[in-house]
């Protein structure tokens, strides 16, 4: 059944850094949850390791494996289900293949968006979970924050699922535990109607940027807060923003 969904050795997978690479032994792509099933009880059988990849954002060596190991492949495991409601409000599930792009487009289009969002788009849901990725909204935890429920396939190969009130130290291990404590295929989300941000942005002196006393307050008085240094020149480009439903009037492009 494994040969179904996989393929012999491959060419040369590269992470989105190019600083990792690796050539696997086999690649198993999952088109449902119980493929992902299928391929650790088989690489347990047969003795090797298994790493999952996605959209390979990750700077780190954490998806290559050596010449044994195999790769498995989520990105197919992306279904986006329809919003649906509880006692704390909206939510959504989602394959662990889903680009946040994807996501965001989907929710935008039903009038719903995430409180946690990362500088870039086009990592997997699945990824951004097990690496709980960071916004910059300091009144928002990490991504893994959003999950409400979260489905995996453990070490012996068994599908199972987890929440805050249903196996909750598996369910904390899991939504941040870099694939080690188990794989994720699918995930309850957290969602809330969409926002506007009024944003300020402007250089500003480093060195007063960096005064703990100016950074507490900026963390304290916006949802959104960042700045970047340029070396040398002693300054920094800091960018506020409050949530507001005031229209738009100007859109960032990049």
């Amino acid at each position: 059944q494994i040969e179904s969904i996989s393929a012999p050795r491959n060419e040369l997978w590269r992470n989105w850094s190019s600083l990792s690479e690796w050539v696997p032994a086999k690649t198993v792509r999952a088109r449902k949850p119980s493929d992902v099933a299928h391929a650790v009880k088989a690489a347990r059988r047969q003795g090797v390791r298994v790493r999952v990849v996605g959209e390979g954002k990750s700077f780190s060596e954490i998806t290559s494996g050596s010449k044994d190991d195999w790769m498995l492949d989520i990105s197919q495991l992306n279904h986006i289900g329809e919003i649906a409601r509880d006692a704390q409000g909206a939510y959504i599930e989602v394959g662990p293949g889903t680009t946040l792009r994807e996501l965001n487009e989907s929710l935008n289009a039903r009038g719903y968006t995430l409180a946690t969002m990362t500088a870039t788009n086009f990592q997997s849901v699945g990824g951004l979970i097990a690496t709980n990725s960071h916004g910059s909204a300091p009144k928002q935890g990490g991504f893994s924050t959003l999950v409400e429920e979260i489905e995996f396939v453990d070490g012996a190969g068994r599908l199972r699922r987890a929440s805050a009130t249903e196996s909750p130290e598996e369910f904390n291990t899991v939504r941040s535990g870099l694939g080690l404590a188990g794989i994720i295929t699918g995930a309850k989300l957290r969602v809330e109607p969409t926002f506007n941000y009024a944003t300020v942005q402007e250089m500003r002196p480093l060195e007063k940027v960096l005064l703990q006393k100016d950074i507490e307050q900026r963390l304290a008085s916006n949802d959104f807060f960042q700045f970047f240094l340029f070396p040398y020149t002693g300054q920094a480009l800091v960018t506020e923003a409050k949530r507001t439903q005031a229209l738009v009037t100007e859109r960032n492009t990049w």
